[in-house]
């Protein structure tokens, strides 16, 4: 059983992680929102938290029946088989009844002292721990008005947590009510929302507490609520290394000084199939090979056909993924809201020791990710995994081939510590009198060390990855003049 200091845990691992820690003991908390917002299982998991414990939960329900919570519940996986049940919802035989003289005077004087008696025996009786009431609105067909309403919510809440209990009480919006006077009377709120693409759990008081503001992905499923917290920078910050990891391309290495250093964000940059994701998997396979746990997401292509293109390119990743050192997942289609993508890479990196990520690709990723603001989110995940001395590789692709020189289309060269752009250049063949297309290769950024501003021959074969060689000879930036480009 829980000490009377110990937190609450509310059953939801990322709910918890957002109220740091649980709910306060002998507190009130309100939970707010629409119907089919999730109100009711979220309270469900509040009472199946403490029955591990040993405590005694107790189910107060105003708006829907015991009958019909037990068989909607329980295709969430919820017993009642443990949990205290008080049944407060209008009785079938008020519609059935024939006698119908007390109609003519109000519930709040024929049924209000009844009711409140039901209420305060089983409480007593119980001694419960944990208390969830469902549909607190319903008491207001108990008052005489909305002052008298509050005023039995106030003694309500008081009676309960003075005899040792944590409530949690939801309550929905109601024609020209709102539960802004509720929430006065409660030590903590959270308001649940539903939109066309996703649902968000919000924190707006918690007394006695900090938490973790600003809105939270919630998802219900066939287990009942997940919740995923918006994702912060670790306080934990841990012994950084100063050991370069490098792309194993020695002439690469050399004008990097050394390759990328731990804990940084990489942006490889360039038009559709310069060579991005080939030159980013050459680096988590180096990382790999150095002992280095990595994690590639792909929001673009699937694993097999990476690995196929790999393997075409002299890149063999079987050893790697066979002993879990190297991991391609595959990002559906507007499956992950942005904090649930970074809670599975940041269970990837805390649980699995990952120490290398890729993101392939950034469109990629602002197109999959069911989120209206991406590059914000990208931006909270990239701080995080730079705090834990996580390298990051991000890989963007610039939708256009020809025309003046850009870094990034997103704006995001901000973020990032390291840009390596790829680009098409066309170079004049004298022997053959043709213009052909070929690759450079040039380094724009890097924040921790020196690197060679020169532009290089960049070239993927069958044997692998080439940076560097002949003289490219006469040639320009595929747009005309350019700052970039080398006159003929």
């Amino acid at each position: 059983m829980t000490t009377p200091d110990e937190r609450r845990s509310s059953g939801i691992r990322g709910l918890d992680t957002v109220l740091r820690g649980g709910f306060l003991p002998q507190r009130s908390y309100l939970v707010t929102g629409a119907p089919g917002t999730g109100k009711t299982i979220l309270g469900h998991h509040f009472l199946d938290a403490g029955l591990g414990l040993e405590e005694q939960p107790l189910l107060i329900t105003f708006s829907e029946p015991a009958a019909s919570l037990k068989r909607n519940l329980g295709n969430l996986g919820f017993s009642f088989d443990r949990i205290n049940v008080l049944d407060l919802t209008p009785p079938v035989e008020l519609f059935s009844d024939a006698d119908q003289s007390y109609d003519l005077l109000s519930p709040a004087e024929t049924e209000r002292e009844p009711v409140l008696r039901r209420i305060a025996d089983t409480v007593n009786e119980l001694k419960p721990h944990r208390v969830f009431v469902d549909g607190l609105n319903g008491l207001r067909y108990y008052a005489a008005d909305e002052g008298d309403f509050l005023r039995s919510v106030q003694a309500f809440l008081q009676f309960i947590t003075a005899r040792g209990a944590t409530v949690l009480v939801t309550a929905e919006p109601t024609v020209g009510r709102s539960s802004e006077d509720l929430e006065h009377l409660v030590d903590g709120s959270l308001t649940l929302t539903f939109t066309q693409n996703s649902r968000k759990v919000s924190v707006s008081k918690f007394r006695g507490s900090g938490f973790s503001g600003g809105e939270h992905t919630l998802r219900i499923g066939d287990e009942g609520i997940s919740v995923f917290p918006t994702l912060t920078a670790r306080r934990d910050l841990p012994e950084r290394s100063t050991v370069q990891i490098p792309f194993s391309i020695e002439s690469l290495d050399q004008k990097l000084h050394g390759g990328i250093e731990p804990g940084t964000v990489t942006l490889l940059t360039g038009p559709p199939g310069v060579g991005k994701t080939t030159l980013g998997m050459q680096f988590m396979r180096s990382a790999a090979l150095l002992g280095e746990r990595v994690v590639v997401y792909s929001f673009d292509e699937e694993p097999a056909l990476i690995e196929q293109r790999c393997r075409a390119v002299g890149l063999d990743l079987s050893d790697l993924q066979r002993d879990g050192r190297l991991l391609i997942e595959k990002v559906e289609p507007l499956e992950y809201s942005a904090e649930e993508f970074a809670d599975w890479v940041k269970h990837a990196v805390e649980e699995g020791g990952a120490r290398c990520v890729m993101v392939d690709s950034l469109s990629g990723y602002s197109l999959s990710i069911a989120d209206e603001r991406p590059i914000p989110r990208l931006h909270a995940l990239s701080k995080y995994l730079t705090s834990a001395g996580v390298s990051l590789i991000i890989a963007e692709e610039m939708s256009a081939i020809t025309g003046d020189f850009r870094p990034t289309e997103s704006r995001i060269s901000y973020l990032s510590d390291n840009i390596i752009f790829l680009r098409y250049i066309e170079r004049f063949n004298e022997t053959s009198e043709s213009v052909e297309l070929h690759k450079i290769l040039g380094v724009l950024k890097k924040r921790l060390s020196d690197f060679d501003k020169g532009l290089h021959a960049f070239d993927i074969t069958p044997e692998g990855i080439r940076v560097g060689g002949k003289p490219l000879g006469s040639r320009s930036l595929l747009g005309g003049p350019h700052p970039l480009s080398e006159k003929p």
